[in-house]
Formats: C-alpha cells, structure tokens, sequence
C-alpha cells in the first residue's frame, strides 16, 4: 500500500568542495551568453552555481543528473586526472580532468540536447573548453556528452566523445574576451 509521495529534497552542496570566494569562469561565460542572446535568463541547460538555494527545482534536479553522471563516468576515462580549481589572472576556473597522453583537457556533460545538433555550434561549451584549454597550456580538448535523449528519435542515451584541436590564436581571443568582461563585472560590484 502506497502511504504517500512527495518530490525528494536534497541539497547540490552536498560532497562537492567549496567554491572559492571570487569570480569563476562559469559566470563570466553566462554573462556574455546571456549578452549576445545564446542563453535566457532562464535557461536551465547551461552552468549555474549549485550554491544558488534560489534555483528552481527542475534546475537543480538537472545538475543533480550531471553531477551524479560526472561522478559515474569520470573514472572510467582511464587517465583522467581531476585538476582541482585554479586561478588564473584573478578568475578561478574547475576544469572536469585533464588527461596526460596526449595532454589535453576533459569536460564532461549530461543533456538534454540532441545528439543531431553539431556541437560546435553549443557555444557556451565550447567557449568553456577553449578557456580551459588556454589557462591549461593545451590545444586539446575533448567534451565527454552523454546525450539523455539521443537523437530525440527514441534510441535512448547516447553518450558521445568530441574532440577538438584548437588554433593558438583562437585559444587567446576567448581568453581575452573572458577577461574584458570579466573586467567589466568587476567594475560594476
């Protein structure tokens, strides 16, 4: 006999380590996406800070999918490496892994997207790689994706691995772009 049912309640905060006080990458990308129109306001599907108790609970609910997909799949790319945070030119940045053979750097999502869309064209994922790739001294990046809808054709999951090499050049315009609007934001606190 069903006694009752109710939606779960659990907080993102839970085993992930803190973030450090100060501007992280992740917002300074929403900032510009939000700026030339990639994201809305309230778009769920992209980076949001799991510190933010204000989230609606579908947003949560789909970090929650990521991180728990992050935490499963991580480990079995064999030579992933969890870097930790880091801080380069005042703005901390938490690269998924990078990987040392040959060196290149790891992001890993889980979305609701279709797998049909080329994913050159996701921009905050690719700007985010390109900035981990430059603060990490690497022209290589891979985005692990696991797709949780497919093709929207009803294949079912499809997790998919795209890799990137990058031109030197393109790695430092992202890198300046972060920093002009990273300045900008600073200057409006």
């Amino acid at each position: 006999m069903l006694l009752g049912s109710e939606p779960a309640a659990f907080s993102l905060r839970c085993g992930s380590a803190p973030r450090s006080p100060g501007l992280h990458v992740s917002s300074v990308l929403r900032s510009i996406a939000l700026k030339i129109g990639v994201l809305k306001p309230d778009d769920e599907e992209e980076e949001l800070d799991p510190l933010n108790e204000d989230l609606p609970r579908s947003a949560v609910n789909r970090m929650a999918a990521g991180l728990a997909w992050e935490a499963w799949y991580g480990p079995q790319v064999c030579d992933l490496y969890h870097p930790g945070e880091y801080c380069v030119d005042g703005l901390y940045l938490t690269p998924d892994g990078v990987s040392f053979d040959p060196f290149r750097v790891i992001e890993i999502k889980y979305t609701w997207r279709s797998s049909a869309k080329d994913v050159s064209q996701h921009w905050v994922w690719m700007t985010q790689l390109k900035v981990y790739c430059h603060c990490m001294d690497t022209r290589l990046g891979e985005l692990h994706a696991c797709y949780c809808m497919g093709d929207y054709r009803g294949g079912g999951p499809l997790p998919m691995v795209h890799r990137f090499e990058f031109q030197k050049n393109e790695l430092e315009a992202v890198w300046r772009m972060i920093l002009n609007e990273a300045s900008r934001m600073r200057s409006q606190e």
